[in-house]
C-alpha cells in the first residue's frame, strides 16, 4: 500500500471513529487539505500557549520559555486542545559529535512517540543516561 493510500485509510479510520461522536463533522477526504488543517489547528495552538506564557508577570523569562515548551511537547500526547497523539521520527540519517565521538543515529528514530514533556522535566535523568553509554567500544 502506497504511503498515500495509508494516511488516507488513517484518515478515514479516525473520522469512521469519531464521526459517533460528532455526526456533524465534515469529512476531509483530501490529504493536502488535512494536513493543511492539521498545521493550522497545531499552530493556532501553539499560538495560544506563546500568548498565556507571555502574560504571566510573575515568572522569569526562563520560566515563561520553559513552560511554554512543555505545554507544546504536551501537544504531541494528544487529548489535549482537542489534538491527536504524533510521533516524531527522523526522516534521515544523522550524524553528530557526541563527546568526541561520531554517532550515527538511523532514520525512522522517535524523537517523541508521546512523552516528550516528561522528558523535558527529568532530562538531567536522560543526561544521566546518555553519560552511561559506552559508545564507540562495541558494548552499546
Amino acid at each position: 500500500m502506497s504511503n498515500d493510500a495509508d494516511t488516507q485509510t488513517r484518515i478515514n479510520k479516525f473520522l469512521d471513529d469519531h464521526d459517533a461522536e460528532d455526526p456533524n463533522a465534515v469529512r476531509i477526504t483530501d490529504e493536502t487539505q488535512a494536513q493543511n488543517l492539521l498545521r493550522h489547528h497545531f499552530l493556532s495552538k501553539v499560538d495560544s500557549i506563546v500568548d498565556y506564557w507571555d502574560r504571566l508577570p510573575m515568572k522569569t523569562t526562563t520560566e515563561r520559555i520553559s513552560g511554554a515548551l512543555f505545554t507544546v511537547f504536551t501537544q504531541f500526547v494528544g487529548g489535549n486542545l482537542d489534538m491527536p497523539a504524533f510521533d516524531i521520527v527522523s526522516r534521515d540519517d544523522l550524524a553528530f559529535n557526541h563527546h568526541g565521538t561520531k554517532v550515527m543515529i538511523p532514520k525512522g528514530t522517535h524523537l517523541c512517540d508521546g512523552e516528550l514533556h516528561s522528558q523535558f522535566v527529568n532530562r538531567s535523568k536522560l543526561t544521566e543516561e546518555v553519560a552511561s553509554y559506552q559508545i564507540g567500544n562495541n558494548n552499546n
